[in-house]
């Protein structure tokens, strides 16, 4: 029997340089999407982060071999350009994009504003697993 499970969260409480979304559990999903709608000059940047351990990892402290995670590639689902982990997303005029997380095993996701001037943006996540 064919059988596809999905979830979606609305992301939009982002309002301020280094604040995170909540965590997303999503280890029963292989395929993560975001979707981005900017609007009234929206100018940012942001991360997507991974981890895959058993615990909710605590973002006020560095990554470590016990506090385990890390910047994720996406994939412009626009363009199927890959944006590594270090180039980060970055939105500078209005529009809609969707970008797929690169990483097929992820216990938990979130996005994080890393710089930041203007802001008017609704971020969608999409978990899906295809089975």
């Amino acid at each position: 029997m064919w059988f596809r499970s999905k979830a979606s969260y609305d992301l939009t409480a982002l309002d301020a340089l280094n604040e995170a979304t909540p965590m997303i559990l999503a280890e029963d999903f292989r395929h993560i999407g975001l979707n981005l709608n900017a609007a009234s000059s929206a100018d940012y940047t942001l991360t997507v982060y991974a981890s895959d351990q058993e615990s909710r990892p605590d973002l006020t402290s560095a990554a470590s071999a016990t506090n385990t995670y890390s910047a994720v590639e996406v994939v412009n689902k626009d363009t199927w350009a890959s944006i590594d982990w270090s180039t980060w997303i970055v939105i500078a005029s209005d529009g809609f994009t969707r970008y797929e997380i690169n990483d097929n095993s992820a216990r938990w996701v979130w996005v994080k504003i890393t710089t930041f001037s203007a802001w008017t943006a609704t971020i969608q996540m999409a978990l899906d697993d295809n089975q």
